[in-house]
């Protein structure tokens, strides 16, 4: 099979150009779903973000050298702490990514509390991705690219205690009667995934008692209180 093209040359192609468009059109009609103030674009696709809000502060980590980004990383082991983003988006990062499931777990460490994450990709089902596997050039995607299903992932945010809040897919548009039909799924090559962390801060009780621990010679000695620690002896057996 002819080995595919590289990333940095399949997004400069008309098809990766109208796929852009298409995901933007997504982004934008997501905008009113996403809250507070910083968001982390995960992949060397995040350049082709659109203009967020002002209150909005975006960062963009890439994963591969010579696209624009504000920094490179390995998707595996991201620099950045713990709940420093609302917001994640991984447009196409996980078919990147060595493995996709650590990625989705370094995702979960960076989001806040309740935070965000949105995922855009291709479905390996759709007319695109059964056509990539093809030796046509002109229907290739970039070479090292692993396309997945969105049922898998659904999976595995569920173990990561991810809510999905909203699904579906997007590219070219389809009548009313082959969505009825789940026809889209085959025409349009993406899908987007919009899910939120579950885990809510929890703060662990003080306890007020500790466990009796025995003293030399079988007794007991009970949890200091405002008064001064009490020694009750064990009856002794009669033999």
């Amino acid at each position: 099979m002819q080995q595919g093209i590289s990333l940095q040359d399949w997004l400069g192609t008309p098809r990766a150009q109208l796929a852009m468009r298409w995901e933007k059109t997504v982004l934008s009609q997501l905008w009113p779903r996403f809250y507070g103030h910083s968001a982390l674009a995960i992949g060397s696709w995040g350049e082709h973000l659109p203009v967020f809000p002002p209150r909005w502060r975006v960062e963009v980590v890439g994963h591969e050298p010579g696209l624009h980004c504000g920094a490179l990383s390995d998707l595996w082991e991201l620099p950045l702490i713990d709940g420093s983003a609302d917001l994640a988006i991984l447009r196409h990062s996980l078919a990147f990514a060595r493995s996709p499931h650590r990625l989705l777990r370094e995702t979960d460490r960076i989001l806040s509390q309740r935070g965000q994450l949105l995922i855009l990709n291709f479905s390996p089902y759709s007319f695109w991705g059964v056509a990539s596997k093809l030796p046509l050039r002109a229907m290739q995607l970039p070479h090292n690219m692993r396309l997945l299903s969105a049922n898998r992932l659904v999976d595995w945010l569920h173990l990561l205690d991810f809510r999905v809040e909203d699904m579906g897919h997007y590219g070219p548009r389809t009548p009313l009667w082959a969505e009825r039909l789940g026809l889209n799924r085959l025409v349009q090559p993406g899908y987007f995934i919009l899910a939120r962390k579950q885990r809510l801060p929890v703060r662990p009780l003080q306890q007020g008692w500790r466990q009796a621990e025995p003293l030399w010679g079988g007794q007991v000695a009970l949890g200091r209180s405002r008064s001064n620690a009490r020694v009750i002896p064990f009856p002794q057996r009669n033999t």
